[in-house]
């Protein structure tokens, strides 16, 4: 109850709606992800992360037509990309190939604005922030200078700020049950272990599709 009356009152001072007590939902989602990127470090090439997006959300009207969403989620993802390797540096002859295997999880929170198009067809637009931990492995194998060599080791990726702007629609298949979809570009600010390597982005297309239910 006193949750309820917090949300209810933090919702009418920063959204300054006219709404009723009752009018207050909340609701969870399940979405399957695709966050698609060309990305390439240190000549090799970082993966497509597959994952699912598990949400939390608070819904507060603003007018018949318009509904405000706070939300939090988290979304584990996994990637891996295999990149070619054939150069000539350092006195060295290099060739073979360099494999990233990636696991990321974006913990955002996040907004959206909610516009009913019709009675069961909504459409969306919004952003999250937050942060990213990323846990990477690099795999290689080939040869330098004729030898054959090869190995795993941790590739020294950190994690860090992450902002995402997208929109997308609802369509409502029965009561309080929604399938969705959407897209959200999304930046993730990245570090390394190794000092020589500065920090850099990584910008992923996101597309997501799902379901919602609210309570």
């Amino acid at each position: 109850m006193r949750l309820n009356i917090l949300l209810f009152a933090l919702g009418c001072a920063v959204l300054g709606s006219n709404i009723s007590f009752g009018a207050i939902s909340t609701g969870t989602s399940v979405e399957f992800v695709n966050a698609l990127t060309n990305k390439t470090i240190d000549e090799v090439d970082v993966p497509n992360t597959f994952g699912v997006r598990l949400s939390g959300s608070v819904y507060v009207p603003a007018t018949e037509s318009v509904t405000h969403e706070f939300s939090m989620s988290a979304a584990p993802q996994w990637g891996t990309k295999t990149t070619s390797i054939s150069y000539y540096g350092g006195g060295n002859a290099i060739y073979g190939s360099d494999k990233i295997d990636m696991f990321n999880v974006p913990l955002m929170a996040g907004y959206k604005m909610h516009y009913h198009l019709s009675e069961k067809l909504v459409a969306n637009i919004g952003g999250r922030v937050g942060y990213t931990i990323i846990d990477a492995d690099d795999s290689y194998s080939g040869r330098v200078n004729g030898t054959y060599v090869s190995g795993k080791e941790d590739a020294g990726i950190d994690g860090g700020f992450t902002f995402a702007v997208g929109a997308g629609m609802s369509y409502q298949y029965a009561e309080n049950c929604y399938y969705t979809f959407g897209y959200e570009f999304q930046d993730t600010s990245i570090s390394f272990d190794d000092p020589e390597t500065s920090d850099t982005h990584i910008g992923q297309h996101v597309i997501s599709a799902g379901i919602n239910v609210r309570f």
